[in-house]
């Protein structure tokens, strides 16, 4: 069985104007038998079209101001 691929989108902490993520998004993802992908948070629109049809479902983890 072919498994899912989950597009993540990072934290994004305004103040410091950085991305990052908790490694527990990503590890809860693959014990659940998916596939992480982690998103880029800026992007040309067409790319990002691109990664959003290899998915299978998001997880979107919040904005940190």
């Amino acid at each position: 069985m072919k498994r899912p691929v989950i597009g993540v989108f990072p934290l994004m902490d305004i103040q410091r104007k950085s991305q990052w993520m908790l490694p527990g998004y990503l590890e809860g993802i693959e014990a659940s038998g998916g596939v992480p992908v982690v998103f880029p948070l800026t992007g040309e629109e067409e790319e990002m079209e691109r990664l959003y049809d290899l998915c299978d479902g998001f997880l979107f983890t919040g904005v940190h101001s």
